[in-house]
């Protein structure tokens, strides 16, 4: 995009705000039912946060691709940059953090927060982390990479996905975008193999395809 678009970026500061505050919640003691079911809730709704999230980027990377004339290796290298540079800036945190707290009780907390770091650091946590396409248990040592793993995923197949769905009339898009949903719920209900792992990563995929339509 030639033009930063300042009011996408208040958008998504406001959702991250809702994203931390969600995990706060998780860890702390479970609220009344009576807040949790109020319209209070979307200051912690951080799963519809990450919603945002995902159609903010499939907007901004639309936008982008329509307008520059990178090409694809130009395109990923960016991408590369954005994501991986601050992301192990973050691991870095995490494993130093883990190595020296890890031993350090905690109390009070909800079971979210005790399911963490569990058992000893492996070279094989190390590579899966550092590599972060593999398809591997991201909690252990910090959630929140999740949401990482699945937008370089996205990242990397997403110039594809937008030119053929920029080129499709939009009732098909939309079409395509529900079958990766259900793909996304029947793969989660059956267990099938890796569908956990890529699970989150198919039910990204609608909001980012029928961000294609938005700049037709």
């Amino acid at each position: 995009m030639s033009k930063r678009v300042k009011e996408l970026d208040s958008i998504r500061g406001l959702a991250a705000i809702t994203v931390v505050i969600g995990h706060f919640f998780l860890m702390l003691p479970s609220l009344p039912n009576y807040i949790k079911l109020s319209p209070l809730r979307f200051l912690w709704a951080g799963g519809e946060a990450v919603i945002v999230f995902y159609v903010l980027s499939g907007f901004v990377l639309s936008m982008a691709l329509y307008h520059s004339k990178v090409n694809y290796w130009g395109y990923l290298i960016k991408r590369f940059i954005r994501i991986y540079v601050p992301y192990y800036f973050w691991i870095f945190i995490t494993f130093a953090s883990f190595i020296i707290f890890s031993s350090y009780e905690v109390t009070g907390l909800r079971d979210w927060f005790y399911d963490k770091w569990q058992g000893p650091l492996t070279k094989l946590d190390i590579f899966n982390h550092l590599v972060l396409l593999n398809n591997f248990f991201t909690d252990n040592y910090n959630p929140v990479v999740w949401s990482l793993t699945q937008e370089m995923r996205i990242s990397i197949v997403f110039p594809l996905l937008f030119f053929v769905f920029y080129k499709l009339h939009w009732k098909k898009t939309i079409l395509f975008a529900v079958i990766f949903s259900v793909i996304s719920i029947v793969s989660n209900i059956l267990g099938i193999g890796k569908a956990a792992g890529f699970y989150n990563g198919y039910k990204g995929y609608p909001w980012i395809i029928c961000d294609s339509i938005n700049i037709k």
